[in-house]
């Protein structure tokens, strides 16, 4: 048996095991890596996080640390806004811009902070490469005993494990209503 059974291979998902750093089962039910968006970049701003900008300055710092382990591309960039309607950032002038982001040409814009910018496909293939991921594996069920989940019925057989966590994102209502699960929050 499995220690943990994660549902979903999408950053949250590969998040989860890295995080956990024990024996694992990741099940995807696509035929390749889920991942969150189409872009191959991400970046994080913790200027625009309200009231959870510690929350972005300590993810900052985990990616800081899984891009050095596993020689992935990141670094620390500027946030620019351009725009008439001004949010409370610094207006900085041409010469300023030209001094922070050398290719971008325009007069005016507006300086928030800094934030952080991370190689996304690099890192789905760095962390996708270092687990135990089970391609087209659909949960199809979930087998609960006395409010207490036993096992994870897929389309290629029962998976059993002593945790689970459903990774699966914006689907994970449809998952749940799907399988007709009474879930109380």
């Amino acid at each position: 048996m499995t220690k943990l059974v994660i549902v979903g291979s999408a950053i949250t998902g590969l998040l989860t095991a890295l995080t956990y750093n024990g024996e694992s089962i990741i099940l995807e039910k696509e035929k390749e890596i889920a991942r969150n968006s189409k872009a191959s970049l991400w970046s994080i701003f913790p200027p625009l996080c309200g009231n959870h900008k510690s929350d972005c300055e300590e993810a900052i710092k985990l990616y800081e640390d899984i891009c050095s382990k596993y020689g992935i591309y990141c670094k620390k960039v500027n946030i620019l806004r351009i725009s008439n309607n001004k949010l409370g950032g610094k207006i900085i002038d041409r010469k300023e811009i030209r001094s922070l982001e050398p290719q971008l040409q325009i007069d005016e814009a507006e300086f928030f902070d800094n934030g952080f910018f991370v190689e996304g496909d690099e890192l789905f293939s760095s962390l996708s490469s270092e687990f135990n991921i089970e391609l087209n594996s659909e949960v199809i069920d979930i087998k609960v005993v006395n409010n207490e989940v036993k096992a994870l019925i897929t389309n290629k057989g029962e998976i059993k494990g002593d945790f689970y966590v459903l990774a699966t994102g914006y689907l994970t209502s449809k998952l749940i209503t799907r399988l007709g699960i009474n879930l109380e929050i």
